[in-house]
């Protein structure tokens, strides 16, 4: 959970929150065909529930630092490094904003590729 003090109170997020902006972020970046569930629980609740933006990302917080991994497949043939650096930054952004603090720490982990129209 993301929580900050206010002189007013508590404000706090809940992790689900942060993944969907941050899953929304990455999937709008040209090259992403998708998020990928983080196991076996995700990967059968998007197939009951469908598209699930949240799924396939983790968020953590260590001392002051929201910590964002982001887990998405490639579209076969697009250069992986630099997909991966836009969707680091359009997630960074995305979360920082929502949330009101540039704290925030984004790793990305290709674990597909889209092969669907590359198959002859």
């Amino acid at each position: 959970m993301v929580e900050y003090r206010t002189p007013y109170g508590r404000i706090a997020l809940a992790d689900e929150v942060v993944a969907t902006i941050a899953g929304t972020a990455a999937v709008q970046c040209p090259g992403v065909a998708g998020m990928v569930p983080r196991g076996l629980r995700e990967g059968l609740a998007g197939l009951l529930g469908g598209e699930h933006h949240g799924r396939g990302v983790e968020v953590a917080t260590s001392d002051s630092t929201v910590v964002v991994t982001v887990r998405i497949a490639v579209v076969y043939g697009v250069a992986i490094a630099e997909v991966a650096r836009d969707v680091m930054g359009r997630v960074r952004e995305a979360v920082a904003r929502a949330i009101g603090d540039d704290n925030v720490r984004v790793n990305v982990y290709v674990a597909g590729v889209r092969l669907d129209d590359h198959i002859p």
